[in-house]
C-alpha cells in the first residue's frame, strides 16, 4: 500500500494532505499514518470542480476559500507552511474543525 511505502522511505516528519476539491483520505486512514506524519485534510469551497486536469486552469484557486481541517498535526508550524502553500496558490486557507467541516457540507 501507499501508507506502507511511505513509511518505508520517508524517514523524517512530513505533511501529507489532500490537495483535491474533496478529501481523497479518510480520516480513519490517517490515524494509521505513522506519528511523524502530519495529515491536514483540505477541500476548495464553493463550486465543485470536475473533469480533473482538463479542468486546470491559472485562476483555479484565486480568491477562492481553501477549508484546511488539521486532522493529526506535529506542531503549528505545519499549519503554517500549509496555509502559506495555499495563500501562494491564491486562495484563502480557513481552518476549520472536523464539526465544522461536517456542517459546512450539510
Amino acid at each position: 500500500s501507499v501508507l506502507k511505502l511511505l513509511d518505508e522511505h520517508v524517514n523524517e516528519t512530513a505533511l501529507i494532505t489532500a490537495v483535491t476539491s474533496s478529501p481523497s483520505i479518510d480520516v480513519s486512514l490517517a490515524a494509521k499514518f505513522p506519528h511523524r506524519f502530519s495529515y491536514i485534510s483540505g477541500k476548495l469551497s464553493g463550486d465543485e470542480v470536475s473533469g480533473g486536469i482538463m479542468q486546470a486552469r491559472a485562476d483555479l484557486f484565486s480568491g477562492r476559500k481553501w477549508l484546511l481541517t488539521p486532522e493529526r498535526v506535529n506542531s503549528n508550524e505545519v499549519i503554517d507552511k500549509m496555509s502559506k502553500f495555499v495563500s501562494e496558490l491564491g486562495a484563502i486557507p480557513t481552518i476549520v474543525d472536523s464539526l465544522s467541516d461536517k456542517k459546512e457540507k450539510a
